[in-house]
């Protein structure tokens, strides 16, 4: 008797216990009302003494529960990667507690903010992000991947059309691939804004050269002659660009044009000596194939005029 009298009494005090103490439990959910797995969880007393902290983690429904709380204020902080922490407070009451916390993502918390007038939006300049993309296509290109820079390029000129670091390496990235239309297009966009830039004019003169624009050609070799002047190099570039397309009138006239400015020029009496040579003025070839020698006699092409001037001399 005096056995079962004890059992009751500890029976007694348990349920006595378990009413002076509250459990908590509930779900963490999403905007939606889904369940967030793992969300961390971390209960704080409000001043308690002592200190009282608890840190639990829901299941994979979002479930928790939490027993053993006195009948106090709590701050529960949630935790979860790709959510915007959530801080809630409640007041603890004795025996069991119902607790659902809701959770916003980044971006929609984000936007309930802006929605809210909590924070302002954030205004970013197109022209800082097309550097941004230009700055990604420069690595790209240099290693050889113009699939890739011409990407970023294309993104960067979206947002600045006019961002001539991007234009440029646009053109070069065009002419690595052999896209000659697209390499002179990129190539007067951006003469457009710096009409001086021989490099970026001489891009465009090789580009019309291999697209058969006549019209583009003329206009873009006017322009490398006014930017560079006229200087020997030039008229030779002239000159062989008009042997190429077996126009002897234009190329004879143009390196007479250097030997007047540098009578030491060799290679333009090299190739006077070749178009003598067509014409039938053999004599006239071997005079300028033998002043070939002299000026250059270490020129790649030394050999091949003595053995012309061999045969032209039996």
């Amino acid at each position: 008797m005096k056995k079962l009298i004890t059992t009751l009494l500890c029976l007694g005090s348990t349920a006595l216990f378990a009413q002076m103490v509250g459990v908590v439990q509930g779900r963490v959910i999403d905007t939606a009302g889904e369940g967030i797995p793992n969300v961390e969880l971390k209960f704080t007393g409000i001043e308690v003494d002592p200190p009282f902290e608890r840190t639990i983690t829901c299941d994979e429904y979002g479930r928790f529960t939490l027993a053993g709380l006195k009948p106090i204020l709590f701050d529960v902080y949630a935790k979860k990667e790709g959510y915007n922490d959530q801080i809630h407070r409640y007041k603890q009451g004795i025996g069991k507690q119902e607790l659902d916390l809701t959770m916003m993502t980044m971006d929609e918390a984000y936007a309930d903010a802006l929605a809210k007038g909590l924070i302002e939006e954030e205004v970013i300049d197109p022209k800082e992000e097309a550097k941004d993309f230009y700055n990604l296509a420069v690595p790209l290109f240099k290693a050889e991947k113009f699939a890739e820079a011409m990407d970023m390029l294309s993104k960067s000129l979206e947002k600045d059309p006019e961002l001539n670091h991007s234009l440029k390496l646009a053109a070069y990235c065009a002419v690595k691939t052999e896209k000659w239309a697209d390499s002179l297009t990129y190539a007067e966009r951006s003469l457009a804004l710096e009409p001086e830039d021989l490099n970026m004019s001489k891009l465009a003169l090789e580009s019309a050269r291999m697209v058969g624009d006549m019209v583009a050609e003329t206009k873009f070799s006017e322009a490398v002659k006014e930017i560079e002047g006229v200087t020997p190099e030039t008229l030779y570039a002239e000159a062989v660009d008009a042997l190429n397309k077996n126009d002897d009138e234009v190329a004879t006239k143009k390196l007479n044009e250097i030997i007047t400015m540098k009578p030491d020029f060799g290679i333009a009496y090299f190739y006077l000596g070749h178009i003598k040579v067509r014409e039938g003025e053999f004599e006239d070839a071997v005079k300028y194939l033998k002043q070939f020698l002299k000026n250059d006699p270490n020129h790649e092409k030394v050999e091949e005029a003595k053995d012309l001037i061999v045969t032209l001399s039996e």
